[in-house]
């Protein structure tokens, strides 16, 4: 599996526990906040939980879901966090912890 594969699952399986209709994530929406989140990670060594927050307000965007004031908080501590990120030659989730809904 690869990085990306890795993390697509694991945010899948974060949209679906925190999104309040499950039934909306479908495959390509995943996909397009999964590509939005490694195409601003531009070759990064970024921490998890920034690519995580990214991915899921690119999520909310593509679904048509207004933005709260956390949300817009959250998306700007995530941009932070990905331009402060060191380069690598790709964009990597080392740091990443496997995350269990429960």
């Amino acid at each position: 599996m690869t990085i990306q594969a890795e993390f697509k699952e694991a945010f899948s399986k974060r949209a679906k526990s925190v999104l309040f209709n499950p039934e909306e994530i479908t495959d390509e929406a995943l996909d397009v906040a999964t590509l939005e989140t490694y195409e601003e990670c531009n070759g990064r060594v970024v921490k998890s939980w920034a690519m995580m927050d990214f991915a899921l307000i690119r999520l909310k965007l593509y679904l048509k879901i207004a933005l709260s004031e956390e949300d817009s908080l959250l998306l700007s501590k995530a941009i932070s966090e990905i331009k402060a990120s060191p380069l690598e030659s790709k964009p990597t989730f080392n740091s990443f912890i496997r995350l269990e809904c429960v």
